[in-house]
């Protein structure tokens, strides 16, 4: 009974409230007026900016290349060096005698193996050449001002 009661009186003073609310404030004026005014224009300034505006380019130019015609390729370096070295092995072996010959195969094997890398790298200097021309581009950004 007590909370039908207080749900009465809520609802009592919600209602007494709704002509207050609805009243709006004091000097509320329902009637909108218009106000016009005119003055003389002194100065005029124009508002501007300028701006910086990259525009990329693209820029290409033929390049000068040197590619070699001939040539000996790792692969084939290491099998001259390893056949070198067999063949160097095998002549030191025969020239050894008694207890040196350990060393003396030892000593043609290192010899035979620098032999053949040295005429790898003679036979590699006298390498030809071909020229050809590539073109290389690259992106450069011109500046406008605007």
């Amino acid at each position: 009974m007590r909370k039908a009661l207080l749900f009465v009186g809520i609802i009592a003073v919600v209602i007494a409230f709704i002509p207050v609310t609805q009243a709006g404030h004091k000097g509320h004026n329902s009637r909108v007026t218009t106000f016009f005014d005119r003055a003389p224009v002194i100065n005029v300034e124009p508002i501007k900016r300028t701006v910086q505006v990259a525009i990329p380019e693209r820029e290409c130019w033929e390049e000068e290349v040197h590619y070699s015609n001939t040539g000996i390729d790792a692969a084939d370096a290491a099998r001259n060096v390893f056949v070198g070295g067999i063949i160097g092995g095998v002549i030191g072996h025969q020239f050894g005698s008694g207890r040196g010959k350990d060393a003396a195969t030892l000593a043609g094997t290192l010899l035979g193996a620098s032999i053949a890398h040295g005429h790898a790298k003679r036979k590699a200097r006298g390498r030809e050449y071909r020229v050809a021309y590539e073109e290389r581009c690259r992106v450069v950004n011109q500046y406008r001002t605007e």
